[in-house]
């Protein structure tokens, strides 16, 4: 099935290049999950470089959201394919950051580097007063 997938990844139709993706999802939100694919993504992952650069919005987001699924089994998975395809291209940057946004909420330090959030050095805390006890109603 998968070698089916990886064909209709090249239809003509946008509709069909879709299927490919939705049909491969770890984590179908409308199926049973994938548990071999949720273990090893690496089938997955060959359709989804084919069609990471689609020129549709309708196929690139349903990219996204399949890696998205992949980063909630296999996080250095997805900050794998992250860093291959980001910095490429404007609308795969878009699937990039749509697909690692689990990630991003849960606070990845990898993914978050890669999207410029760092270490704040700059920021420190000084002459700190902390009053012991404030009554209820009080000021």
């Amino acid at each position: 099935m998968m070698d089916r997938m990886y064909e209709w990844a090249g239809s003509n139709s946008h509709h069909v290049r879709r299927l490919a993706t939705e049909g491969c999802r770890p984590r179908l939100p409308w199926a049973m999950a994938l548990p071999e694919f949720k273990s090893n993504p690496g089938p997955v992952l060959k359709i989804l470089e084919r069609l990471k650069n689609d020129q549709s919005e309708y196929v690139r987001r349903s990219v996204a959201n399949n890696l998205n699924d992949i980063s909630k089994d296999n996080p250095a998975a997805v900050f794998e394919v992250a860093k291959k395809w980001i910095g490429k291209e404007k609308n795969t940057d878009r699937v990039v950051k749509h697909a690692c946004r689990t990630l991003l909420k849960k606070g990845n330090t990898a993914v978050l580097e890669l999207f410029g959030f760092t270490e704040p050095n700059h920021i420190g805390v000084e002459e700190l007063k902390i009053t012991p006890d404030v009554e209820m109603g009080k000021s």
